[in-house]
């Protein structure tokens, strides 16, 4: 998924207004989200890749530090990486353990970062 997508599905777990053009101002929340997307994104990066170098990548294939732009991607190998990043996002942005969603969100966070390692170990 795309820095787009991944905003989207973020909001959309979280109950909220789904953006439908990047260039939308942003809101205090939106920014948060978008924040906190990049953080755990680049924590992934530096643990289970140690890659403490570029975490993201544009539609051009140039490696960069941070998503930026709607079509950036993590370098989290393909599909473990969406898993990962939504969910961790979710737990964080909400920080609340009795959010009806909360234990849901952090399972999935939890199996994202098992089946990453798991990958990374059959790699070697």
């Amino acid at each position: 998924m795309n820095f787009f997508e991944l905003i989207n599905m973020c909001l959309y777990e979280l109950n909220m207004k789904q953006i439908i053009n990047f260039e939308e101002p942003d809101s205090d929340n939106l920014a948060e989200i978008k924040q906190i997307i990049n953080n755990i994104n680049i924590r992934i990066c530096k643990t289970c890749l140690n890659n403490n170098y570029f975490f993201s990548a544009n539609e051009h294939g140039k490696y960069c530090k941070e998503m930026v732009m709607p079509a950036d991607k993590s370098i989290i190998p393909y599909g473990l990486g969406d898993k990962i990043i939504i969910y961790g996002a979710c737990v964080e942005y909400t920080r609340n353990p009795w959010h009806s969603k909360f234990a849901y969100w952090l399972n999935n966070y939890y199996d994202g970062i098992n089946l990453l390692n798991e990958f990374i170990r059959n790699l070697k």
